[in-house]
Order: C-alpha cells, then sequence, then structure tokens
C-alpha cells in the first residue's frame, strides 16, 4: 500500500524522525523559494537519490499518483504557456486572437508552468520519504518532542493509520462492484 511504513535496514530509516521531518521541511521550503527550472530539477535529483537510498519501492508512483502528477503537469504548463503575463517570446497563437495576449503561448509561460509543476511533484514525492521509512509510533514521538500539540499530533497520527485501512475498503468496493458489472 502506497505511503505505508516499510521497515527496511537503511540509512534513511535509521535517521531520528525529528531529522526526517527537518529534512522533508527543508525541501517544501526550498521548493516555494526556487523559482526556475534548473533549481527544481536539482532538488528532484536531491530528493530521488534520498528514495534510492531509502530503497523505497518505486511501485508507489504507478498508478494514481502519476497520473495526478502527470494530469497537473499537463494542466499549469499549457494554462501556464497561454496566461503567463508579460511573456516575450510567442510560440504558438490560436487563430483568431493574434492581438489578445490570452491566445498567445510563450516560451516564458511554458517555463513558469513547468517549475510550478516541478514544486508540487517535490512536494508529492517529499511525503512517501517521510511516511514510509518512519513507523506511526515513532513519528507520533518525535512530534510530541518537538512540543506539536496533542490534538494535532493525534490527527495526523490516525490519519496516517486509518488512510490505508479506507484505500483497501475502496479497493475491495470496487472490485466487488465490477464483479457485479456496476
Amino acid at each position: 500500500m502506497a505511503f505505508q511504513y516499510v521497515d527496511k535496514d537503511t540509512v534513511i530509516h535509521r535517521l531520528n524522525p525529528i531529522s526526517k521531518i527537518i529534512l522533508i521541511l527543508l525541501f517544501m521550503i526550498d521548493a516555494i523559494i526556487f523559482r526556475d527550472i534548473v533549481s527544481m530539477l536539482i532538488l528532484v535529483s536531491i530528493l530521488m537519490v534520498f528514495v534510492i537510498a531509502a530503497r523505497l519501492p518505486l511501485g508507489y508512483l504507478k498508478g494514481t499518483i502519476i497520473k495526478f502528477l502527470t494530469a497537473m503537469v499537463l494542466i499549469l504548463v499549457i494554462s501556464q504557456g497561454f496566461w503567463y503575463y508579460g511573456g516575450q517570446y510567442v510560440i504558438f497563437t490560436i487563430p483568431g486572437f493574434e492581438n489578445n495576449p490570452a491566445g498567445q503561448m510563450t516560451l516564458d509561460g511554458l517555463f513558469f508552468g513547468a517549475a510550478m509543476s516541478l514544486k508540487i511533484v517535490i512536494v508529492v514525492l517529499c511525503m512517501p520519504l517521510l511516511t514510509m521509512t518512519t513507523a506511526v509510533n515513532k513519528f507520533m514521538a518525535a512530534l510530541n518532542k518537538m512540543k506539536v500539540p496533542y490534538t494535532f499530533v493525534f490527527a495526523l497520527t490516525t490519519a496516517f493509520k486509518f488512510t490505508p485501512l479506507v484505500a483497501d475498503s475502496f479497493t475491495e468496493i470496487k472490485e466487488a462492484q465490477m464483479m457485479r458489472g456496476l
């Protein structure tokens, strides 16, 4: 099941949960701060090194996550290509919108859309690195040590524990309906 703890003996698994939380927060802050594609690609590359070092099963990327990310990347790149304000290098114009900037796809807009989509990719790839390498009880203890309010810790760990259960139930219901021809 995706995002569920995978027990392995790796450097990433042995890290203190607090250091993993800080690492993930740094990745996310960097994704917010950086704006250019090169910096984002470097962040994705470093993140993938951590994923490989943790020996996470890359099968979790298949299915829903890949479909979601593909759709998000396409939507952002295309929409920003057309709607990015101030793009100088027009690469495509919709017939009938030659004088309207909204009908012109610009190279600057495509790069901006690619950078925005890489931000989303970084955030989506960070979560499995934390949840699949940290047991829920250790994660909860780390949050308590960080003086995070107990109600928040309880809600978050409950979500971590019950998300796989809900996903399994959804899969069973879906398969049962498919067998009935619905």
